[in-house]
């Protein structure tokens, strides 16, 4: 069984990074507030932290992806969900991100 998931892994992973690159999302930031403080949270460091999170994690996400997707929905209104409920702070070198995202 465990030979099975590690190809499954490998495409989700590699499905989320093509689903990325291929929606080219503007770089977009939020101010989120949490505990009354203000912090400044962006879209590629969400992106970064989905890409980064294990493979349970990457399969739900990357399913609501392809649901709002069909459904024409605004992924970084999810992303933006996603960086709210998660408490996501501070900043990642979006750059990393980037380059993951051309390379797939």
């Amino acid at each position: 069984m465990n030979m099975q998931r590690q190809p499954l892994r490998k495409l989700t992973k590699a499905y989320l990074v093509k689903f990325f690159r291929n929606k080219e999302l503007a770089y977009e930031e939020w101010i989120v507030i949490t505990d009354g403080v203000r912090r400044v949270v962006n879209n590629y460091s969400v992106i970064e932290m989905i890409l980064r999170a294990n493979y349970e994690e990457q399969r739900e996400l990357a399913d609501a992806l392809c649901e709002l997707d069909s459904a024409n929905r605004d992924i970084n209104m999810f992303l933006k969900h996603l960086a709210i409920e998660c408490n996501i702070v501070g900043r990642f070198e979006s750059s990393q991100t980037e380059a993951l995202l051309k390379a797939g």
